[in-house]
């Protein structure tokens, strides 16, 4: 899978999530993020001899970080907006309306691109994703 594919399904991942979602914060983290990498390792405590899972995310010099929360966060899900490209956020605002939040990002050559999604930041972070996609294509 070519990473414009990757970028296209988390952004499809964003559209049908219904709320935020942290394993999927983390996939666009590793994603968007160059030498990101994440470990799963388990152990059994000893006090509870309960089975304990650890996940931990560390950028490429090897710092343990916490994750932001694209899925649940304006702010963060803005920070995946590519550099010189704009964007708009919105709801309609209409009663016993179907419509979804919106997303609508414009390339620098203007061509418009629209998501919607359960959530205004997860349609952010589709129409971001999209429009990394479509950079990586142009590459």
């Amino acid at each position: 899978m070519t990473k414009a594919e990757q970028f296209e399904a988390l952004a499809l991942r964003c559209e049908q999530a219904t709320g935020p979602d942290r394993e999927l914060d983390a996939a666009i983290w590793l994603l968007c993020v160059p030498g990101a990498t994440r470990m799963q390792w388990s152990y059994v405590h000893i006090a509870t001899e309960r089975t304990c899972e650890i996940d931990e995310t560390r950028d490429a010099s090897g710092k343990l970080i916490i994750v932001p929360t694209y899925s649940a966060s304006l702010d963060a899900a803005l920070t995946l907006v590519p550099d010189g490209h704009a964007s708009a956020v919105g709801t309609m605002a209409f009663k016993d309306s179907d419509k979804l939040p919106w997303a609508t990002y414009w390339t620098p050559q203007g061509w418009p691109y629209s998501t919607e999604a359960a959530t205004p930041a997860l349609a952010l972070c589709a129409a971001a994703l999209r429009a990394r996609a479509q950079m990586e294509r142009g590459k």
